[in-house]
């Protein structure tokens, strides 16, 4: 891990007046920093103690974009801590609030299902796949082609925007595609 690159983040991160989008996207950027090094109980101590704080900014700013995208990111994140923790219930309560800022949040919605099928709601799971693969899968060919990536992805992963609409779509979906056989093979080991 970079120090500096570290270094200038986190002060990127205390000039932002707390509470603000600014704060918020620092906070992300620093998060994401220490989890894509591997430091994952560093990465996410920066997000579970200021999910109320993100939050709030939401209710300051309903109707602004970026706030939702960022909000939803910082929820996002939330719910993979608690899914990696086990927490399905707590996960799949951040992946549902993620939905009902942005309702066609493609990862939420990978997340949500898989937390159901993990808990062993299938028919709820399916319903949600079958949804993604009409969008993405199915179709005249271009379902996934027209998706706008900053809808689904977090900001940190919108390089996907520069792929070429019929590669995007493809990438989106062998993403349902390989959620979809685990449902399926689960469905199996337990009937």
């Amino acid at each position: 891990m970079a120090s500096e690159d570290h270094d200038t983040l986190v002060t990127v991160l205390k000039a932002a007046p707390e509470g603000s989008l600014a704060w918020l996207r620092g906070v992300l950027d620093v998060a994401w920093y220490e989890l894509t090094a591997g430091a994952f109980k560093r990465g996410f101590a920066h997000v579970s103690p200021n999910v109320d704080a993100a939050r709030v900014l939401l209710v300051a700013s309903p109707d602004c974009r970026e706030t939702k995208q960022a909000v939803a990111e910082f929820l996002q994140l939330a719910g993979a801590e608690m899914y990696l923790r086990y927490c399905q219930g707590k996960a799949m309560a951040y992946y549902e609030e993620v939905l009902t800022i942005m309702p066609h949040h493609f990862e939420a919605c990978i997340r949500l299902a898989d937390c159901l099928t993990e808990t062993g709601s299938i028919s709820k799971a399916e319903e949600i796949f079958a949804q993604l693969t009409a969008t993405y899968v199915d179709g005249d060919g271009d379902g996934g082609a027209d998706v706008d990536i900053s809808a689904v992805f977090p900001s940190s992963q919108q390089a996907l925007d520069s792929l070429s609409a019929p590669r995007r779509r493809e990438l989106l979906k062998v993403w349902v595609l390989c959620h979809r056989i685990t449902l399926q093979k689960f469905r199996t080991e337990v009937v």
